[in-house]
């Protein structure tokens, strides 16, 4: 039960208040003056205090007050033998639970010892769910403002003002101009919505922080009522949702930039095809015509625009990140310091160049031509950007590890150890208006003549392919920084020995020659049998299974391209080798995003050609193959 203080100078009195309420269950002290409660009351929690107000020469009022403002749940009930106007105005003063004339009898005592313990309990609840609530408000990582129908405001918790940049002591009682000039009158209009008692949905808009940034939020608005139910304050829930905006952007620019590449491989590999055919019958020609005719020299001329050409397609497959790079292990510090140094003897005096290479960089897994373009295409780029007033220009290469927290800027990235490559310069920076579309192939803001916009492309695909990310922070007017993070690698894998040998480029061996390109079959026929070999073709790979199926003697070699209706070079050339295990195969494709050595190896497939293939290289895969003197492929090179 509840414990009762009775504070009286009389004993008579102290003795029958003391039996009243111990008959009744309460567990009861009692004093005799001021001083001697005043010592009881710290080491005890009394739901109730009953003070007369005549202490012998003490005014008990002056127990009251002490009790108010040291133990605000105890409940003061005041006894007075001579109750005066002036006496009970005191006692409202002080909120006395209740104020009772002597004599006083049982029941009349224990019912207001009653009603005060009742009054103890509810504040008690009232207290704690105050602290429970306060703590939701102070630990809710939304920013919360509770506002009066004026807009003045009543209320933030700690998230508002981190989030908004706001002391708390600066907004009380105000009205925060936090929100954009455009979004008032829909502000204002959803206010009236909620004091009218319609219900207001929840949505998306932008609020602006104490020094004028605008911040991307989701609002929820709620009205609050007072006791008598009448609206009184508007709760304004806020979630920033920056980071989230952000990661949307991320993932939309990640999906546009996929679809190009799939676009630009797509293109690239029909491209092939086409570059195949020019440039093959280019150089039968000109092994056809005399020297000194004039028509050599156009061959020549269209062999060299093929060659072009196919760099272009690299360039492009590069960026679509379906051209396979020679991979390894490898230290890419002595690549950087040389890309460096090349650099400084190109660049003017006016650009300074500022390198922090760290020695103690891990390994990554690389090609590193590709690395040398990724930094010869940065730095260059910032060159650009500072030639006409000279500036900075620092690159960093350091290891980092990064956490969930770093990853969640990285769509691609896992917590982990990377190395970081960064390349900064003072520029003129890049406008905000372009940054989304700088990794895009052949855009460009440089000036007609000054660049094919394939640069940042191509940093972009070889950074993917490698299984990294970049990132870009741009302060226009102040210079761009490009972020590349590369995962480390452990190095204990050795590097493939290649072996080149010659062979003879002619043959009379038996060909089957598979592709669904007419041009491309009718070319590749009269490049081998000029070279002396006798050639079965087909531009049906069903057709070619039915041939070899008939007779698997009649062939001692078979050449297939991959792309093809119903059934694939890899799948036709596992069909063949179920006919007859010893049968070499040569697969030709425009580009190898599907291709990897596990599946050439599963298919059994001898040697990999990327079109458009050289007469010289496919004249001597074929002769080493039917010489049956093998020698790793380039695929298997960059395993």
């Amino acid at each position: 039960m509840p414990s009762v203080l009775i504070v009286d100078d009389e004993e008579s009195i102290r003795f029958s208040y003391k039996k009243f309420l111990t008959d009744s269950g309460y567990d009861v002290a009692v004093a005799s003056h001021l001083l001697e409660a005043k010592a009881i009351l710290p080491a005890n929690e009394f739901a109730v205090a009953i003070v007369d107000r005549i202490l012998g020469d003490d005014n008990g009022m002056d127990l009251v007050k002490h009790i108010r403002k040291t133990h605000p749940f105890c409940e003061p009930i005041l006894i007075s033998a001579y109750p005066s106007f002036e006496s009970a105005s005191e006692t409202l003063q002080y909120d006395v639970s209740a104020y009772l004339t002597k004599p006083i009898v049982k029941k009349k005592l224990c019912q207001a010892v009653e009603d005060a313990v009742r009054k103890n309990k509810i504040k008690k609840e009232s207290q704690h769910n105050e602290i429970i609530l306060q703590s939701l408000f102070d630990s809710s990582p939304d920013a919360i403002v509770i506002s009066d129908l004026s807009h003045k405001t009543r209320f933030v918790n700690p998230a508002f003002t981190r989030i908004f940049g706001y002391a708390k002591e600066e907004l009380m009682g105000k009205c925060i101009p936090y929100v954009p000039d455009w979004d008032k009158k829909k502000t204002e209009s959803e206010r009236n919505d909620l004091v009218m008692g319609r219900a207001v949905r929840e949505r998306e808009s932008k609020r602006l922080t104490k020094n004028g940034r605008s911040v991307d939020i989701s609002m929820t608005q709620s009205l609050c009522r007072d006791s008598n139910g009448k609206p009184s304050d508007i709760l304004t829930i806020i979630r920033d949702i920056t980071d989230k905006r952000k990661i949307e952007k991320q993932l939309i620019q990640a999906q546009k930039m996929e679809a190009i590449g799939t676009l630009a491989g797509g293109i690239a590999h029909d491209f092939n095809n086409l570059l195949f055919i020019i440039s093959g019958y280019a150089e039968m020609s000109m092994g056809d015509l005399p020297e000194g005719n004039r028509i050599v020299g156009n061959m020549a001329q269209v062999r060299k625009a093929s060659s072009r050409a196919k760099e272009l397609v690299k360039q492009i497959l590069t960026f679509s990140c379906m051209e396979e790079q020679k991979k390894k292990p490898m230290l890419i510090q002595p690549i950087i310091k040389e890309a460096l140094a090349m650099l400084r003897a190109s660049l003017p005096s006016t650009i300074e160049i500022r390198k922090e290479i760290h020695d103690d960089c891990k390994c990554v897994s690389a090609d590193p031509t590709r690395i040398h373009q990724v930094i010869m295409n940065l730095c260059t780029n910032a060159y650009h950007a500072m030639r006409e007033k000279g500036g900075v220009l620092e690159v960093v290469l350091k290891g980092v590890t990064l956490d969930i927290d770093d990853t969640a800027d990285h769509l691609n990235l896992s917590p982990g150890s990377y190395i970081m490559l960064k390349v900064s310069d003072t520029g003129k920076g890049i406008e905000e208006s372009v940054m989304e579309r700088i990794f895009e192939p052949y855009f460009t803001t440089k000036a007609k003549g000054e660049g094919t916009g394939m640069g940042l492309a191509m940093v972009h695909g070889i950074v993917k392919s490698l299984g990294g990310d970049v990132n870009v922070s741009n302060k226009p007017g102040k210079g761009a920084t490009f972020y590349i993070y590369l995962p480390e690698v452990t190095s204990d894998s050795t590097d493939a020995e290649m072996v080149f040998m010659d062979f003879p480029a002619r043959g009379d061996e038996r060909i089957l020659l598979v592709d669904d390109e007419e041009q491309i079959v009718e070319m590749l026929q009269e490049m081998l049998e000029h070279l002396g070999y006798r050639l079965t073709v087909t531009t049906s790979s069903e057709e070619a299974l039915k041939l070899f199926h008939f007779d698997p003697d009649a062939f001692d070699l078979v050449i297939t391209d991959q792309t093809m209706p119903k059934i694939t070079g890899m799948e036709l050339s596992k069909r063949l080798r179920d006919i007859r295990s010893d049968i070499p195969v040569v697969l030709c494709t425009g580009y190898n995003e599907m291709v990897t050595q596990g599946k050439l190896n599963a298919a059994g497939i001898n040697e990999y050609l990327i079109k458009p293939i050289q007469w010289s290289e496919i004249a001597g895969t074929v002769r080493r193959l039917l010489d049956n003197k093998r020698v790793l492929s380039p695929l298997t090179l960059q395993q």
